[in-house]
């Protein structure tokens, strides 16, 4: 079973962002009941809870401050939903509201029941309609998008395409706006994408942007997966990525090598506690070793047993993750010091490696 995920943004969901546009979602519908029926099982990452709650509320701009936004979202999501239901209902669809949070994926055991639930809902024909939940996660409406968490969804759940929706036609060699712009139709990451590529930014409605959108290609093309950039105003784009017909900006995924655990720890979680080792154990953990405490320089921030911290080499930069077999305390007594003397420090030992190989990516 082929698993797409298809990330929908405000400001093809809605009138400039005023109303929700049930003709819009009407025909994204069609083309998602078609995809169900001839290439695979269908995943939606939606916007558009905070742009249909300015609609509903009638307020004239999006405003700028976050518990603002996150009551826009309370007010619009339930629209959002019921504006989803009714137009997927006259294609024979069933479809289930998740809502998700950067914690989700941060703590294992929830990342592996979301991932179940949306398996056993696929499994039930029923359609995942995917936001995140803006009116407790701070960070998404400040910082984030839900560009990023289509790419999250899609690595959860070990999707091969990701079919971003948004305004314009795909990715130009300049801004669309100008004289001489071209669409780039086949796009290689490897190639200076940030200084080469240009397009328009942030709009009144969305959040994201061309560079989010290029950032989130990034990622998903490293985890193996394709990404296909369209314009939803326009017809049929999204079924057309199944066809000759195809247009918009394609980024063709590299060979999946990660496992689905290894995968989760470069690209799911987040930490802000670090280990600095040295260039012997840099060359070790590249080499697919696990990660000893001689090899530790220094450690910043207090974690527990069981946590993600980010790995740094000598010059500060982020070269890997892992999950920790002793807590921050722990560590500072034993970093530098070879694994048959932990014993002797600590006076007990949970294990010769700091991290494991099988806990460890390098990123």
């Amino acid at each position: 079973m082929e698993i797409i995920v298809i990330k929908i943004g405000s400001s093809v969901l809605t009138d400039n962002g005023k109303a929700i546009n049930e003709n819009k979602i009407r025909h994204l519908a069609s083309q998602i009941s078609l995809i169900n029926k001839n290439y695979g099982k269908v995943i939606l990452v939606t916007s558009g809870a905070i742009a249909a709650g300015i609609g509903i509320l009638e307020i004239n701009k999006k405003p700028s401050q976050i518990i603002e936004k996150q009551a826009l979202a309370a007010v619009g999501q339930s629209a959002l939903m019921h504006v989803y239901e009714k137009m997927f209902k006259t294609e024979g669809i069933k479809i289930a509201q998740v809502l998700l949070s950067q914690k989700d994926f941060n703590y294992r055991p929830s990342y592996l029941n979301a991932r179940n639930v949306l398996y056993k809902l696929l499994e039930m024909d029923v359609v995942p309609i995917i936001n995140e939940n803006d009116t407790t996660a701070i960070e998404e409406i400040k910082f984030g998008d839900n560009d990023n968490l289509s790419f999250l969804v899609a690595s959860m759940i070990r999707a091969r395409k990701l079919i971003l929706v948004t305004d314009v036609d795909g990715l130009f060699n300049k801004n669309p706006q100008e004289k001489g712009a071209k669409l780039i139709k086949t796009f290689d990451l490897e190639n200076n994408i940030y200084q080469k590529a240009y397009n328009l930014d942030v709009g009144k409605v969305g959040t994201g942007g061309m560079l989010s959108k290029i950032s989130t290609a990034g990622k998903a093309v490293n985890d193996g997966i394709d990404v296909y950039l369209v314009n939803g105003n326009k017809k049929d784009t999204v079924i057309n990525v199944f066809k000759s017909s195809f247009y918009g900006t394609y980024f063709l995924g590299k060979d999946r090598t990660n496992c689905s655990k290894k995968s989760w720890l470069a690209f799911a979680t987040k930490s802000g506690a670090f280990l600095t080792i040295d260039d012997g154990a840099k060359e070790a953990i590249v080499s697919n070793k696990s990660l000893l405490p001689s090899g530790i320089k220094c450690l910043d921030g207090n974690f527990l047993k069981g946590d993600l911290v980010n790995i740094l080499d000598k010059n500060k930069k982020v070269i890997g993750k892992g999950i920790v077999n002793y807590d921050s305390k722990e560590i500072n007594s034993i970093l530098g010091a070879k694994s048959e003397e932990i014993e002797k420090i600590l006076g007990y030992r949970y294990s010769d490696e700091i991290i494991h190989k099988d806990n460890l990516v390098i990123i």
